[in-house]
């Protein structure tokens, strides 16, 4: 049996490109012949492109503003796309048009939405688009075809919003998604079971995903790693509490952060990191501090220590919260970067969070396991 994955694979978001090689990792391992289609949206290409130009003023203006630094970024861009290149099995060459999935599509028996907020409209790449793609993440190209959903997000959309996908949700022989509140959402609306599963990130352990990067340190001294999307008057604010947090703490501050640099004296920038580079500074960490859901997905992957900021920069964002309520991880959470320099010891019990990790993982891989078995009668 062949599977087709749709998902953000090639978005130049460390999160995405995992969570797109994890799927495809764990339903191999489960014995299938699994693809990614390579769908790629031109909107996303140009919101991860070195210059936006159509993603507003202030955007173009910003990235006018990292010209210094071109060559690392450029460096980046093309990690990116060698790990999307050579990590996973695309279904051949980049296809931009639902024509073209529709031709790919005769390959596959069975037909993925995977994880990321892949039915979330308002994030940018499907919102600033000339034609609206947010129905191809539902497979709307298919007819009566085969469709499990595996930890799909609808991110921070109205119940509206949700309501008129019902006619598209409808045809899943099988649903989950990786936030509790969505999966309330999804189960009144469609009056059906709806799986909790995790962010297929975790599908892959801590041990796996070292082995995927080098085994040297690219920071050779100890150091706390700042994981940010923020705007560069967040970064600041970031930088600065960081510095104190590290002077208590006998560390450096590295900053990886997506689209700008920390503006802070003593802070080491590290523009150029791909994904094999984010894996490589989690994995050699000390302590990790972040304000996104798979920075905190990585931080736990890797059992580190590591600090939350809860949504002071994105009101509507509940996936962090969500999955440290999970795994009863709430008490890394912070509301502010200032409580960073009233830290002096960062250390952090795991023992508790371990079972439950444990049980949630099995818990989606047997849905994994049980749904292409049941599709595959």
């Amino acid at each position: 049996m062949k599977v087709g994955v749709l998902t953000f694979h090639s978005a130049h978001n460390n999160g995405s490109v995992l969570q797109a090689y994890a799927t495809q990792k764990a339903i191999e391992i489960l014995g299938y012949d699994c693809e990614i289609i390579n769908f790629r949206l031109t909107a996303q290409e140009d919101f991860y492109s070195l210059y936006r130009n159509r993603f507003g003023k202030k955007n173009y203006l910003y990235d006018r503003l990292l010209l210094p630094f071109h060559r690392q970024r450029k460096e980046k861009w093309n990690k990116f796309e060698k790990f999307i290149n050579n990590y996973m099995k695309l279904s051949g060459l980049s296809v931009y048009e639902r024509t073209d999935l529709k031709e790919i599509s005769r390959r596959y028996d069975v037909f993925i939405s995977g994880s990321d907020q892949i039915w979330n409209n308002n994030v940018a790449e499907l919102r600033c688009g000339e034609k609206d793609y947010t129905g191809v993440y539902y497979f709307d190209f298919l007819e009566n075809e085969k469709l499990i959903s595996y930890a799909s997000s609808v991110g921070n959309m109205k119940n509206e919003d949700i309501a008129e996908r019902k006619e598209l949700l409808d045809k899943y022989l099988f649903l989950s998604t990786r936030e509790e509140c969505a999966r309330e959402v999804l189960q009144k609306l469609l009056n059906r079971d709806v799986s909790l599963v995790v962010d297929p990130t975790f599908l892959l352990d801590g041990n796996e995903w070292g082995r995927l990067c080098s085994n040297i340190p690219l920071v050779k001294e100890k150091y706390v790693l700042l994981y940010s999307l923020g705007k560069p008057r967040n970064l600041i604010e970031w930088g600065n509490n960081l510095k104190i947090f590290a002077e208590n703490n006998n560390l450096k501050v590295v900053s990886l952060n997506t689209f700008f640099p920390v503006m802070v004296p003593g802070v080491k920038n590290i523009l150029n990191a791909g994904p094999l580079d984010f894996l490589n500074l989690f994995r050699f960490a000390d302590v990790i501090c972040t304000d996104t859901f798979h920075g905190t997905a990585f931080s736990i992957n890797f059992r580190k220590p590591f600090y939350a900021l809860g949504n002071k920069y994105y009101k509507d964002d509940i996936r962090k919260n969500e999955v440290l309520k999970r795994f009863g991880l709430t008490d890394r959470i912070i509301q502010d970067e200032a409580e960073l320099s009233l830290i002096n010891s960062y250390s952090i019990d795991y023992s508790r969070a371990e079972k439950l990790i444990e049980t949630d993982v099995q818990n989606s891989i047997e849905y994994l396991k049980k749904t292409l078995m049941q599709t595959n009668i």
